[in-house]
């Protein structure tokens, strides 16, 4: 029997919104994930559908106002430190201790989050002596040997660069070093692969592999490429409009998608094993204005599938299985239409020939 692993981050209902000079910018409206140790959640979507607000929440790095916590709570637990904590009710000051040990991250862009002009092994250095008792010389050996690991050659001369020096590989390793400088239980990735080839991205997302299997810490991986989710997660939350609208195990998402968002990410990615010409799907329109979110189904407007339900009331989370949600009205009981998804493939599950997968509706 399978050993039930460790909760690390545990959020309900979650909404943030921003106040600006034009009003108040829902960008996310009542989310719930959890991420155990040892497992790499992957979050997707478009642009602005509340991603990186998201991660950036958690680390409350959001400057605070404009961004304002409406509610919801954030669970960190940490057994082996004896840490069970609400992040929503600590200060900047209570969170530096929790930024950088218990959970860091990688950012988008490796040049404009490394400092220009620090060299590269002070900046690992002053992350080490900021959250451990070693001297500057114990904590530039542990530098050296974080640099190597991450697969930088001759890590003592990399110690004495400056990122300017360095390719965007290379300065991505940095950031890979110095965001586990301090063995953090939780690693949070926001695009780290996107500005760089398909060669280096390979080795950034093995060596992400290789380091979650060896420290045995939880990742949250933002992207929108499916095909890094294909290689990194172990499940995946789809965020549309500011809301996680389907979530579920890896393959449930790919093989079984249950929303016709999911399924317009899906369709949209090229299958190489297929000789037959198919066009690719593609959502037309564009996302809701979060200034002022529909009442009803965020994807509404642009489903092809939209019914009156969807336009005037928001839908409820349906249990497909015990790990794999969605919302949307399709999947409702009283709903008589009957849709085969476009993408994916059906497994043994006992499902119905048709792709409509029998559901309930949530327990809160």
């Amino acid at each position: 029997m399978e050993q039930k692993k460790e909760r690390l981050i545990d959020v309900k209902d979650l909404e943030v919104s921003f106040m600006t000079a034009n009003g108040e910018v829902k960008a996310v409206r009542g989310i719930d994930f959890q991420l155990d140790k040892g497992e790499t959640l992957a979050i997707v979507g478009e642009s602005g559908c509340g991603k990186s607000v998201t991660i950036q929440t958690i680390m409350r790095l959001n400057l605070e106002p404009p961004a304002v916590i409406k509610g919801g709570s954030i669970t960190y637990t940490n057994s082996e430190k004896n840490i069970k904590v609400d992040i929503t009710k600590l200060n900047n000051k209570q969170m530096q201790a929790y930024r950088g040990k218990e959970f860091s991250m990688i950012f988008q862009d490796a040049m404009t989050s490394l400092n220009p002009t620090s060299k590269v092994g002070r900046q690992i250095v002053e992350a080490i002596r900021k959250h451990t008792a070693l001297s500057y010389m114990e904590a530039k050996k542990n530098a050296i040997e974080l640099l190597g690991k991450v697969g930088l050659p001759n890590p003592e001369a990399v110690f004495s660069r400056y990122p300017h020096t360095m390719s965007g590989g290379q300065r991505q390793r940095v950031m890979i070093a110095l965001a586990l400088s301090c063995n953090p239980s939780i690693l949070f990735a926001d695009e780290p692969t996107t500005a760089l080839d398909v060669t280096i991205q390979s080795q950034i997302l093995d060596l992400m592999n290789t380091i979650k299997k060896e420290r045995d810490m939880g990742i949250i991986f933002i992207t929108h490429n499916l095909g890094v989710v294909a290689r990194m997660a172990d499940r995946v939350a789809v965020m549309y409009a500011g809301q996680i609208i389907e979530s579920g195990m890896l393959r449930e998402i790919f093989y079984q998608p249950k929303h016709p968002y999911t399924w317009g990410l899906l369709g949209s990615v090229p299958e190489l094993k297929k000789s037959e010409n198919k066009r690719l799907l593609s959502i037309p329109g564009t996302p809701p204005d979060l200034f002022a979110p529909p009442k009803g189904c965020g994807f509404a407007a642009r489903c092809p599938y939209c019914m009156k339900a969807c336009l005037d009331y928001m839908p409820g989370e349906y249990s497909i299985t015990d790990s794999h949600f969605a919302r949307c009205w399709l999947l409702d009981e009283e709903c008589s239409t009957r849709i085969t998804p476009p993408v994916g493939r059906a497994v043994n599950t006992g499902d119905s020939d048709d792709g409509v997968f029998k559901t309930k509706r949530k327990e809160n």
